[in-house]
């Protein structure tokens, strides 16, 4: 009898403790131990982003810029080598260094240019010989003429004492000679204008050589460039290179003239591009996430300042885009124009909403459902969101704080009870 009472009370013990073991089970949170396939729905802010990869640059910069005599077509030099630059990056005061041109097709253009004004100097010396010389030779011959012209005058005066035709012949050969010392004065001009027309462009190219020899001279002055004013050196872009850095040994000319430029490291934006699909959630305005792989553990902070109306292709990309300029709000780091930025643009925000892991919603976009688990059983509930980020779902409807919810689809579903909305 004993021993039949004894086994009914370790009976109720054991039914017991299953009970409480159920009841644990059921009712604890599950926790790391169950290898981490189990998660709680969590309540709080919720952020909605659009994410972009941008590049730091300056709203305002001071341009490095060519000799202005470069950009003088009367030095005939289309172009000229960077020989040396400072390290970008470098912080200069106004005055400073910043970079040299080579100077070789300037020398060799001055050696020519001197040896062209001195053969034009010579060449005009004995235009201006010549030129007196076929004058002064012009003149004897019309006094000559004109010598001949008085002679006739006298005849005529003479004739009016001899017959009618010796009068007509008289008059005939005044006329003749009148006509001579014409041409002859209207030669005298036109040679006159012909030398002094040669004389002429002998001086205008003495004058552009002149002009050409002072461009070269300024040139050659200003074949090392310096800071304009303080600020940090950032190398300009080859255009003709695809848009890279400049560097030692490209050349630089009136069309692709920015050799550096001094930016201003207060005023800041990231220049990226948003895919078409995601442009219709951006607006003007909205706040921005910004981290910079120089400064990994640092959240700047921005907004977005403009948008592009027409989209085209993004760069390195087979997509399209929109350009989309966010402003970086002031901060203390020094950040440099050419750093990659990873933007994440905020397009919502719920102060105190209910969000899920993106690994626990199942289904497509007309049913999204997720698989709750209450103690031993695991139930498919339907369930509404409203937005999401890279990280989590927002959920409308369907669940409440800290319910469980798989991450992983369970073996077996045919037995898997659907609770509707």
């Amino acid at each position: 009898m004993m021993f039949t009472k004894l086994n009914k009370k370790v009976l109720w013990i054991i039914g017991a403790a299953c009970v409480v073991l159920f009841v644990l089970m059921y009712l604890l949170p599950t926790t790391i131990e169950e290898g981490g396939d189990v998660v709680e729905c969590e309540q709080g802010l919720f952020e909605t982003t659009v994410t972009t990869i941008g590049q730091i640059e300056a709203t305002e910069t001071i341009d490095i810029t060519i000799p202005d005599a470069l950009r003088d077509r009367r030095t005939r030099i289309w172009g000229i080598k960077i020989v040396d630059m400072v390290a970008e990056g470098t912080k200069v005061k106004k005055g400073d260094f910043v970079a040299s041109l080579d100077p070789t097709e300037v020398d060799s253009e001055l050696k020519s240019v001197l040896e062209q004004l001195d053969q034009l100097q010579n060449s005009f010396e004995s235009a201006c010989l010549d030129s007196s010389l076929r004058l002064s030779g012009y003149r004897d011959v019309i006094l000559s003429a004109k010598d001949q012209l008085a002679d006739k005058e006298i005849k005529v005066e003479q004739s009016k004492y001899e017959s009618k035709a010796y009068q007509r012949q008289a008059q005939i050969e005044y006329e003749k000679a009148l006509r001579e010392v014409g041409k002859k004065e209207r030669d005298l001009t036109r040679q006159r204008i012909r030398l002094e027309v040669g004389i002429r462009r002998i001086e205008d190219d003495i004058k552009f050589r002149n002009e050409r020899l002072n461009k070269l001279k300024e040139l050659k002055d200003g074949l090392k460039i310096f800071a304009p004013s303080d600020g940090m050196v950032i190398y300009g872009k080859n255009l003709w290179e695809g848009g890279r850095k400049f560097k030692i040994g490209d050349e630089v000319n009136r069309y692709n003239p920015n050799v550096a430029s001094l930016p201003n490291l207060k005023s800041l934006v990231s220049q990226s591009f948003v895919q078409e699909v995601d442009i219709k959630h951006v607006k003007v305005g909205q706040k921005v996430k910004i981290k910079v792989d120089a400064f990994p553990e640092v959240l700047f902070t921005g907004k977005v300042l403009k948008m592009a109306n027409i989209g085209q292709k993004i760069p390195g990309k087979q997509m399209n885009g929109f350009s989309v300029t966010i402003e970086l709000d002031p901060f203390n780091e020094d950040l440099f124009p050419g750093m990659t930025s990873n933007n994440s643009i905020i397009t919502g925000s719920w102060v105190d909403a209910l969000y899920i892991p993106r690994e626990a919603l199942f289904g497509n976009d007309s049913l999204k459902f997720v698989y709750q688990k209450r103690g031993f059983s695991i139930t498919k509930q339907i369930v509404v969101t409203g937005g999401e980020n890279e990280t989590y779902f927002r959920i409308v409807k369907g669940l409440n704080k800290g319910d469980r919810l798989l991450l992983n689809k369970p073996a077996d579903i045919s037995d898997i009870e659907t609770n509707e909305l």
